[in-house]
Parts: C-alpha cells; sequence; structure tokens
C-alpha cells in the first residue's frame, strides 16, 4: 500500500468488537442492536461517526460519558495508522469558524447591464406588453357595433402576424 492509498474503512465486525464491551456494561444494550449500529457505521464516513452515533446512542439511554467513549472509540479505527492525534484535531478545527482571506460582494454579481435588461423583457414579453395591452384598451372604447367587429378583426390580424 502507498503512502496516498487510502485506509480501509474498518468492517462492521471490527466496530461491534470495540463497542460491545463498551455498550454490554454501560447500559445492557443487546448484540443485535451493536450489530445494527456496526452495520451503519461501516457504512458512514469518518466524519459522520459522531453524527451517526449520538443520537442512536442517547435512544438507547446510554450515559453522556458513555457516548464520549463510544465515540472515541470508533473513531480511532477509522483513523489512518500512525494519526490518531490528527483526527482530534481535524475534528476540533472543522467546529470552528475560519475567517474569510476577502470579502463577497453580492451587489456586483446581481447587478445587471441595460442590454441584459432588454434581453429579459423580450423573454418573458414584457417588452410589447403595453402596446397591446393598450391597443386591447383602445378596441374597447368603440361606440358603434361595427366599430367594435372592424376593432376586433384588426386586433387578430394584428395578432396573426
Amino acid at each position: 500500500m502507498s503512502s496516498f492509498d487510502a485506509p480501509a474503512p474498518p468492517t462492521a465486525a471490527a466496530i461491534s468488537a470495540a463497542l460491545s464491551p463498551l455498550l454490554s456494561a454501560a447500559c445492557d444494550v443487546d448484540a443485535d442492536t451493536i450489530e445494527y449500529l456496526a452495520a451503519m457505521l461501516a457504512e458512514a464516513d469518518a466524519a459522520d461517526v459522531e453524527e451517526t452515533m449520538a443520537p442512536f446512542l442517547e435512544g438507547a439511554d446510554v450515559p453522556e460519558e458513555g457516548i464520549g467513549e463510544c465515540v472515541a472509540a470508533v473513531a480511532a479505527l477509522f483513523a489512518p495508522a500512525g494519526a490518531a492525534g490528527a483526527s482530534g484535531a481535524s475534528s476540533s478545527s472543522s467546529k470552528t469558524t475560519q475567517r474569510l482571506g476577502s470579502s463577497v460582494l453580492m451587489s456586483e454579481d446581481t447587478r445587471s447591464s441595460a442590454a441584459d435588461d432588454k434581453e429579459k423583457a423580450f423573454l418573458w414579453g414584457t417588452d410589447t406588453y403595453a402596446a397591446r395591452f393598450n391597443a386591447q384598451k383602445d378596441q374597447q372604447v368603440a361606440e358603434s357595433a361595427k366599430d367594435r367587429r372592424k376593432a376586433k378583426q384588426a386586433l387578430e390580424q394584428e395578432r396573426k402576424v
């Protein structure tokens, strides 16, 4: 195995072996529950160990100290050989806020040019809406039935074009 290969994740059997003595002694968790938890953790990432285990163990009425011991035991299985101290440092640094190197200005990204505004108006049909609406409104003002028919025909001819 080269130094660039990622370590293989622990198997469900290895996780079960690490959790069995801790959970059996702490609060009488049965073997089937431990196997189920081990199978869940075998499919999880190293970063998700605490997020996966903590709610499950709290539901099983495991005390806070027992949860911490179980999380530490499983995290040690996920840590690559020789990097046990590095995993604790990375998990604590992921919970801290980092300062940005430069500011992010949202107003520059949302501004649009006149050409963009014209294109949007064309695509949404708002560039000719006022003219069409006013033409229809003018058509409704016609007084006689003959004028209304002529206006309706003119409007239909205009729409066809």
